[in-house]
């Protein structure tokens, strides 16, 4: 059951860690299109769906961060949902 439980949260850690590099990736993708578009050599649509791109990556790898610390941790859900 322990092997199990560790498998789990190395891929829920190895997932996030894929998720950072994407994001970073996302990043320098956002920012030439910043440059481009501040050059005139591009559409602020660009520049936009960029950003909605690093959102989306951004959002994915904060679930993934709270899933691995769920994971790591042995919580269930009513120990990390309960607001009281």
């Amino acid at each position: 059951m322990t092997r199990v439980v560790d498998k789990s949260v190395s891929q829920a850690f190895e997932t996030w860690r894929g998720l950072c590099d994407q994001l970073a990736e996302r990043r320098r993708v956002c920012d030439v299109q910043s440059q481009r578009w501040r050059e005139g050599a591009g559409p602020w649509s660009d520049c936009e769906a960029a950003r909605r791109q690093y959102d989306i990556v951004h959002a994915r790898m904060s679930v993934a961060w709270a899933h691995y610390i769920v994971l790591k941790h042995g919580l269930n859900k009513s120990e990390v949902f309960d607001f009281d």
